[in-house]
């Protein structure tokens, strides 16, 4: 068992919780977690960083501090899709979401192969990774498909950053 970060994640630690400038040991600790097989994510989930940063700043912008470090930790942190993942998984999650009554619009965007989400649940049911999303649970919108519903329809354990890292207890001490 690892856990499995969603893109938001990792932007809102960046733009939140735990930017680079104040809470460094945040992004030390997911690299030392991953480097124990405790904490991963995939390759499409970098793939959405890099893309917000584009969105916002521009492709001729200078690189944010967030698409560095992922782009530095990429082949560490970011594994591919693949990992352990079988064609059963992945049906299985696009079964579930197409059986429900969600909008069409809703079913599409999330089944859009360039959204990290689908992928991240396959990996998670495959490899019995807890997934860590800031998504909030609301089975009752039909015009958007969130992950920890998906999670629980599927039997997934689904937490956020918070929860992880209260029941891993990482220690971010200043430093004298």
């Amino acid at each position: 068992m690892a856990y499995l970060l969603d893109t938001g994640v990792f932007i809102q630690a960046h733009q939140l919780h735990y930017k680079f400038s104040f809470c460094p040991a945040f992004w030390d600790w997911l690299v030392l977690a991953n480097q124990d097989g405790r904490l991963l994510s995939l390759k499409q989930v970098l793939v959405e960083i890099i893309d917000v940063k584009d969105k916002r700043h521009g492709k001729d912008k200078v690189e944010d501090r967030l698409s560095a470090w992922a782009k530095k930790e990429g082949k560490k942190l970011f594994s591919p899709w693949s990992l352990g993942v079988g064609s059963s998984e992945y049906r299985e999650v696009r079964e579930c979401v197409q059986s429900q009554v969600y909008t069409d619009g809703a079913k599409h965007k999330f089944l859009d192969d360039r959204r990290a989400d689908k992928y991240l649940i396959a990996e998670a049911k495959a490899g019995g990774h807890v997934l860590v999303t800031h998504e909030k649970s609301n089975p009752a919108k039909k015009s958007e498909v969130k992950i920890p519903d998906v999670c629980a329809k599927l039997g997934i354990e689904c937490m956020n950053t918070f929860e992880m890292l209260e029941r891993e207890k990482p220690c971010f001490v200043l430093s004298p």
